[in-house]
């Protein structure tokens, strides 16, 4: 993928999360669905309607908290289902499986649009809850993530503290692939640049 056409990707990943589509409940005999992830705080509730006949998703929405990546994919799924037939679902969600996990020059069907989760490819190494407290196993973690993805074009999603983050600057700056810090851990989003630690990731 080029760099101006995964540019484009993550542009559309930017306006759902801005702008999230179908953010809304669904009353009146919807079906729904709570995820939440305690790593990090992500909390969301899908809702969907049958049609009548129950052969159709004749609607799709959902409500709740998250970082940008699980806004925007709750948005776009709940654009790219809606309408479609339980088994037209069923391909697609196959298709987002194989998406993520292809090799990243694999050729891959865009039909159903689902090329701007490639955008997206990467793999999360956890310092908040479960990271080790011995820094030289965390930079071999870190290490070892890089290694495992520099060859697929995707991204290393760092979260931890800020603190934990600030000792590891050497290699993220070093880093052979992209990395994308995440939450910081619970920082505080009033204080915003204040934050402590923040000027020492930046």
């Amino acid at each position: 993928m080029t760099g101006d056409v995964l540019g484009l990707y993550q542009q559309i990943i930017l306006d759902h999360y801005r702008n999230p589509r179908n953010l809304r409940p669904l009353v009146d005999g919807a079906r729904h669905a709570e995820g939440h992830n305690p790593l990090c705080g992500d909390r969301i509730t899908v809702y969907v309607r049958l049609s009548d006949d129950g052969h159709l998703l004749a609607d799709a929405s959902f409500e709740g908290d998250g970082c940008a990546i699980c806004i925007a994919s709750a948005s776009l799924m709940t654009e790219i289902v809606r309408g479609k037939t339980v088994a037209e679902i069923d391909r697609l969600a196959q298709g987002v499986h194989d998406l993520v996990t292809a090799a990243a020059d694999a050729p891959v069907d865009d039909r159903d649009g689902l090329m701007a989760l490639a955008g997206v490819r990467g793999i999360r190494v956890n310092f908040a809850h479960a990271g080790p407290t011995d820094p030289a196993i965390a930079r071999a973690r870190l290490h070892a993530a890089f290694e495992r993805v520099k060859n697929r074009n995707w991204h290393v999603q760092l979260y931890g503290t800020l603190p934990a983050i600030a000792a590891l600057k050497d290699l993220v700056v070093d880093s052979p692939v992209p990395v994308v810090m995440d939450h910081f851990g619970g920082a505080q989003a009033a204080l915003g640049v204040k934050q402590p630690g923040f000027a020492d990731v930046v």
